[in-house]
């Protein structure tokens, strides 16, 4: 199938876009009336609806840190608390 193909080369490509062989996996999905594969294209495209639907992959924890000037104080590589 060429449009498989074409998806393939694509994701080995650094320099072609990741939304490229996304919208042709969704073209893919609706050829062959896969309804599972159309709705994660769509979520991976256009974003998830529900936190809960949220695949692992997307997922990350970590701690944010920024530099900031206040008035004559500086502040470097600081914790960034905050409820995200």
């Amino acid at each position: 199938m060429k449009l498989l193909e074409s998806i393939i080369n694509d994701l080995v490509v650094t320099d072609v876009s990741l939304s490229d062989p996304l919208l042709k996996t969704k073209v893919l999905a609706t050829r062959i009336q896969n309804t599972q594969l159309l709705d994660w294209v769509e979520s991976e495209l256009s974003g998830y609806r529900d936190k809960e639907d949220l695949p692992p992959y997307r997922r990350s924890k970590g701690i944010l840190k920024g530099n900031f000037v206040n008035g004559y104080k500086q502040y470097t590589n600081v914790d960034i608390s905050g409820p995200f």
